[in-house]
């Protein structure tokens, strides 16, 4: 058999697997069956992740949390706001799609948080759901110790036994004060905690 006829009869067999999982199976059966051939495919509504089952004489897994954030495109089922039709490409780089719709004002900002300025928007943020608030990868303070050392931020006066989220004082995006503080930062950022450079 000639490679091009293989090709024809795997892509028709894949078809013949992947047509009835589309229509008239219950979601359950669809999504097995989708989620067997493609990444990413959500559960269906009202169900969470598949529960993983255990090899025996483990003691069984503990379910996963809730998502709690979804990307507004995602949860209404609309991938082509980013996404390509019938392919997984984006219809724009990451920082010009993402800037697309979240208007960050990073040129009004004298300050601006180093992924930000590199549009490396998925350094921290999941681009379609999440278990964590604003969709990003991990809690928001554990989120900024992945950058920023906790040691190196404790030594900083403004921040003795500080256990607040660092969004609290701080911009994660852009801000024009010294250090992103964010103008609904509570108290006056101490004179002695690490002035900005000269000129600035």
């Amino acid at each position: 058999m000639t490679p091009a006829a293989t090709r024809v009869l795997l892509t028709l067999a894949v078809l013949l697997l992947i047509v009835p999982a589309g229509h008239g199976c219950a979601p359950g059966t669809r999504y097995r069956v989708l989620s067997f051939f493609f990444d990413g495919v959500p559960p269906p509504e009202g169900a969470g992740a598949p529960a993983a089952t255990p090899a025996s004489g483990q003691s069984p897994l503990p379910a996963p949390k809730a998502v709690i954030s979804k990307h507004a495109p995602y949860a209404k089922k609309q991938c082509g706001a980013c996404h390509t039709p019938m392919t997984n490409s984006l219809i724009a780089t990451v920082p010009e799609l993402c800037f697309g719709c979240h208007k960050m004002g990073l040129k009004e900002k004298r300050y601006i948080h180093a992924p930000s300025l590199a549009g490396f928007c998925r350094l921290c943020h999941d681009p379609h759901a999440s278990r964590h608030p604003f969709l990003l990868l991990a809690p928001p303070r554990q989120m900024c110790f992945y950058c920023h050392n906790p040691e190196d931020v404790a030594k900083n006066k403004a921040h003795e036994d500080d256990q607040a989220p660092c969004t609290q004082c701080h911009n994660p995006h852009a801000d024009s004060r010294y250090f992103l503080r964010s103008d609904s930062a509570a108290a006056p950022l101490p004179v002695e905690a690490n002035p900005p450079p000269a000129g600035k």
